[in-house]
Formats: C-alpha cells, sequence, structure tokens
C-alpha cells in the first residue's frame, strides 16, 4: 500500500492515499469535540506509487533566510501517475468546502454526491463552481462523466449544500456508487424538499442550500475533467442559524475536507483583523 511523508520541522504525518483511517489520528483542540475525525470509507483500490526526490540536508540550502534544521522535500507532477497527483493535490489544498449537490437523473430519480474541487467565482452575479471527474474506465475502454455531471449538462440545475456535523456520515455515504434508479434521499435517509425555481429537490435538513442554474462547462486535464460554473439563483438557510440578519458560523457547524477520509470541523476559530489601507 503506498503513503507518503510530508516532512517539516516539528513531525513527519503519513498519508495513507489508499484511504485507511487507521494511520492517521485525530487532534483535539477544539471545544466540544475533535478538531479532525475521520469518516472510514470502503476501500476503492491500491494507490498509485509516488516519486519523491528528497533534497540532502544541508544548511547551505537555507541561506536566503529560510531556518535551518529543516528537511525539504520536492514532488513533481511530471513523475506521478494522476493518481498520486490528486493525492498530492488532496493533501496540500485544504481545507476545502463541500459542495454535497443534488441533481436529476434522467429516470427523475434524485442523485446525491459530494465534491470538494468547489469554491466560488463572482458576486455579481453570485456563481459558484464544482469540479467533476470521468468515470474510472469502463470495459469497452471509454470513461463517461460521472451522474452528476451528466445530469447538469442535461437539465441544467443543481443544488448544493453545505455539509455540517450532524450530516457528515450520511454525506460520506453518497460519495460511493448506488444502483442505477436509487432514491438517494430515501436510501440514506434524507428529507426530499422542493426547491423553488429548479427541479432538483433540496435536503430538507441541510443547513444551508443553493439553487443553481448551469452557466458553462468547461473540460480541462487529460483525464477529462468538468469545471461545472453555475449561477445562484436562492439560498435556502435554516431560520434558527441566523442572527441579526447574519449567518451564525456556531450554529453552522460545516465540515470540511482534509486529505483522505480526514475531515475537519470550524469549532475552533480565531479572526485577523486587515490592517487599513494607506
Amino acid at each position: 500500500m503506498s503513503s507518503l511523508t510530508i516532512f517539516n520541522s516539528a513531525s513527519a504525518m503519513r498519508f495513507d492515499l489508499a484511504g485507511s483511517a487507521s494511520r492517521i489520528s485525530t487532534s483535539s483542540d477544539a471545544p466540544g469535540g475533535s478538531s479532525r475525525f475521520l469518516l472510514d470509507r470502503p476501500r476503492r483500490g491500491r494507490a498509485s506509487d509516488l516519486v519523491i526526490a528528497q533534497c540532502p540536508f544541508s544548511r547551505d540550502n537555507f541561506r536566503d533566510g529560510h531556518p535551518g534544521r529543516r528537511h525539504q522535500v520536492k514532488i513533481d507532477p511530471a513523475t506521478l501517475t494522476a493518481g498520486a497527483a490528486y493525492g498530492w493535490q488532496a493533501a496540500t489544498i485544504l481545507p476545502r468546502p463541500i459542495a454535497w449537490t443534488s441533481t436529476l437523473n434522467e429516470d427523475g430519480t434524485p442523485n446525491l454526491a459530494p465534491f470538494s474541487f468547489f469554491t466560488g467565482v463572482s458576486s455579481d452575479p453570485p456563481m459558484v463552481l464544482i469540479c467533476v471527474s470521468r468515470r474510472k474506465q469502463q470495459p469497452d475502454g471509454t470513461r463517461p462523466p460521472k451522474d452528476t455531471w451528466r445530469n447538469i449538462e442535461r437539465s441544467g440545475e443543481f443544488v448544493i449544500h453545505v455539509v455540517n456535523d450532524a450530516l457528515g456520515q450520511q454525506m460520506d455515504t453518497t460519495s460511493r456508487e448506488f444502483p442505477p434508479g436509487t432514491d438517494e434521499f430515501a436510501a440514506i435517509g434524507l428529507t426530499k424538499a422542493a426547491s423553488d425555481r429548479i427541479a432538483p429537490p433540496r435536503i430538507a435538513e441541510a443547513p444551508v442550500a443553493m439553487e443553481c442554474r448551469l452557466e458553462r462547462i468547461v473540460e480541462v486535464g487529460r483525464g477529462g475533467t468538468a469545471i461545472i460554473i453555475g449561477e445562484l439563483l436562492l439560498w435556502h438557510v435554516h431560520d434558527d442559524l441566523m442572527i441579526d440578519g447574519r449567518l451564525d458560523l456556531s450554529r453552522l457547524d460545516a465540515i470540511g475536507l482534509m486529505s483522505g477520509c480526514t475531515y475537519t470541523r470550524t469549532r475552533s476559530r480565531f479572526e485577523m483583523r486587515r490592517p487599513p489601507q494607506k
């Protein structure tokens, strides 16, 4: 089983890229629970090997002012398989918010899937993007789009939900494949709520839901990944999360993805005031 080692001045952490929960421990530095936690997904096969070139330790390497006594590891994406490169992206682009996305399949059954390559991209009008990859190579040699990609491309509509701690396990369950025709809301015990402006239903239990309409799809990369950009048409927010017209982040209790099966809570927060403009 492949793993990678990241060195810093204080410690070495091992990330099992095949998704084993046994190799990463939790950290308890937030009131009311650990700041990081594991959701144990079914194994998806062996991870790709990593090629790592470690720079020899030498104080001469740090004459530009960087502190000594520090190892430096260089990872060249050109030497990695696509799976290994994804592992490094997941381990270094973090924490990532989760876009728990609902769409309608061609037969009308609702589909749910989480995506962590997700962000906002515009505010006038408000737009968001999610990145959805193709399926693994099929017996006929093709790599068809995943259901979410295909559904959005066909209907032009989707709902993105914020995932809180209470919904984490159900969200993680929807990362696996369900048989065709499955109502994934019913399969994991969620309540469907009608959207106001689009056809796909939203998750009633989710603290925040965002109704979106497709703006464009841009396919990038050799393996085929869809950057799906959508205009945000309407927010649904549980009213008990609002204080004086503002969303209370403590009550929201959102979670994010770190690497592999490791997630982070948002209960430990701090502020940094921006310096005034001169």
